[in-house]
């Protein structure tokens, strides 16, 4: 077998995973069905790729958590005053580009957004998270249906994934909400302002099932992400400065 025979296999496995770990959740899903569906795998495939299924599911949660990661690191924002979107890069789940493995990473830093005023840094963090959870294609729907699963009911300890992603990015949200709203705002107010951020694009992951049958006129996520995005902004902008003036309203009655 050459070294491009083994590259396709191991392609041919991983969409294969994601497909029936998206279906059946990882504890019902089983090596057989995945090598079934990886034509051309047989059944001792999965542990000579990846080390066994485990192992399989905690790269594919890897991968979908720095797919957020690598579209933050690439965002161009607007130029001052154009009213345009930010450039998003295009979906990469079907390339299953990988960030490479560590311990931490320190993904609070993305050196060309990071220079764009807190306004811009918001509108363009909320293009490529929805872009990251909506723009997948067929791919990408699948692996929204295993981030759906996960943050719901884990299936194995996310202690590694909150270490390498979800720490840095959360603290690099927190310092954006803390630009936007300003130093004499507490710690719990930022926080939850933040939580209503994400929380507004986050939604549809959960409930789309349903929504779309109660809205069926639709367009569905694939098309309508941008829509959302950019007004997600625009809702969230107004909310931002009506906490910043509650909270400088509540401060200058308590020292009259």
């Amino acid at each position: 077998m050459t070294p491009k025979d083994g590259q396709d296999t191991r392609e041919k496995l991983l969409l294969a995973a994601v497909a029936v770990f998206a279906e059946k959740g990882y504890k019902a899903a089983t090596v057989r069905e995945i090598c079934r569906r990886a034509k051309g795998a047989n059944n001792n495939a999965v542990n000579y790729y990846f080390g066994g299924k485990a192992k399989l599911y905690g790269l594919i949660i890897d991968i979908l958590f720095a797919e957020i990661e690598r579209r933050m690191a690439a965002m161009l924002p607007a130029p001052p005053g154009d009213a345009a979107p930010p450039a998003c890069p295009e979906s990469d789940y079907q390339n299953l580009v990988l960030v490479p493995d560590g311990t931490a990473r320190d993904t609070a830093s993305h050196p060309v957004l990071d220079q764009a005023p807190a306004t811009e840094r918001l509108r363009a963090f909320l293009f490529a998270y929805c872009a990251t959870l909506y723009d997948g294609g067929e791919v990408g729907e699948q692996f929204l249906r295993i981030f759906s699963r996960e943050m719901l009911s884990p299936s194995f300890d996310l202690t590694a994934m909150t270490e390498k992603y979800i720490r840095p990015q959360t603290a690099w949200g927190l310092a954006l909400m803390r630009d936007l709203m300003g130093p004499e705002v507490p710690d719990d107010l930022v926080r939850d302002a933040l939580c209503c951020v994400v929380g507004q694009a986050a939604y549809y992951s959960f409930v789309w099932p349903v929504f779309k049958l109660a809205h069926p006129g639709h367009p569905g996520m694939g098309v309508h992400w941008p829509v959302l995005a950019e007004r997600i902004f625009t809702f969230s902008m107004a909310g931002i400065e009506a906490l910043r003036n509650q909270h400088a309203a509540q401060g200058k009655g308590k020292t009259s």
